[in-house]
C-alpha cells in the first residue's frame, strides 16, 4: 500500500514538473495571447492547453505516464502496453470532449496527446493499438480525426515552427492529417519524419538549454 501511494505521489510530482517545463517552453517562444491553460471543469474532463494560430486551434493534453521498461524492448508485451494505453485513450476522450468548444468557421481543430517519452520508434504501433482499443470500447472513429500522439522532443520543435513559420506549420499539419487519414506510410507519418522532410531538424529549445547549462558549468 505504501509503495502504491508513494508511486502515485512521485508521478504527480513529475507530472507537475512536466507542466512547468511545457509552460517554460511556450513562454520562451510564443506571445501570451497565443496560448493558455484551459481552466479545470469539475463536470467533465478537459484538455490542458490550447495554442491558437491564424488557421488552427491546437488542443493539447499532457500525459506523464512512463512506459514500463519492458515496452522499450524490440518485442514487448501488448497486454502490459494496453494498460499504459488506457491513459492515452482517456486523453483522446478528453480532447474530444473539449474540441466542440473551439470549433469556428476559420480554424481547424488539431488534437495532440503530448507524452514525455520519445516514442519515435514505436509511435506508429502505439497509435494503431490505441485506436483499436478506443473503438473496442465503443467510441466513434470520427473522434480520432486530427488526433495525434506527439512526444516532447517533437513538440519542442513544433512550437519553434509555430513561433515563426505559419506556412510551414500548415504544410506539416496538412501532411500529417492526409498521411494518417490515407494510412500512407511511404514517407513516414511521425511528426519528426515530416518536419525533417521540410528541413526542421534542429531542436532549438534544447540547444539553448544546453548553452545555458554550459555557461553555468563554466561559471562554477
Amino acid at each position: 500500500m505504501y509503495r502504491s501511494e508513494k508511486d502515485t505521489e512521485i508521478n504527480q510530482s513529475l507530472g507537475k514538473a512536466f507542466e512547468f517545463y511545457v509552460d517554460d517552453l511556450l513562454d520562451r517562444y510564443l506571445p501570451v495571447e497565443m496560448y493558455h491553460r484551459i481552466p479545470t471543469n469539475n463536470r467533465r474532463k478537459t484538455a490542458d492547453l490550447v495554442i491558437t494560430t491564424a488557421k488552427y486551434h491546437i488542443l493539447i493534453e499532457q500525459k506523464f505516464s512512463l512506459l514500463n521498461l519492458s515496452l522499450k524492448d524490440t518485442v514487448f508485451d501488448l497486454n502490459s502496453a494496453d494498460r499504459w494505453l488506457q491513459s492515452i485513450i482517456r486523453a483522446f476522450r478528453q480532447l474530444h470532449n473539449v474540441a466542440e468548444d473551439f470549433r469556428d468557421d476559420r480554424r481547424v481543430v488539431v488534437k495532440l496527446v503530448l507524452v514525455f517519452e520519445d516514442l519515435f520508434v514505436a509511435e506508429g504501433v502505439i497509435k494503431e493499438r490505441a485506436k483499436k482499443l478506443y473503438l473496442e470500447e465503443g467510441y466513434d472513429a470520427f473522434e480520432l480525426e486530427r488526433a495525434f500522439l506527439i512526444d516532447i522532443g517533437e513538440f519542442e520543435m513544433l512550437v519553434s515552427v509555430i513561433s515563426k513559420e505559419q506556412d510551414l506549420l500548415d504544410r506539416i499539419f496538412t501532411n500529417k492529417i492526409t498521411r494518417e487519414k490515407n494510412q500512407d506510410y511511404s514517407e513516414g507519418v511521425e511528426f519528426r519524419q515530416i518536419m525533417k522532410q521540410f528541413g526542421v531538424v534542429d531542436n532549438e529549445y534544447i540547444k539553448q538549454k544546453e548553452k545555458m547549462w554550459s555557461y553555468k558549468d563554466d561559471d562554477s
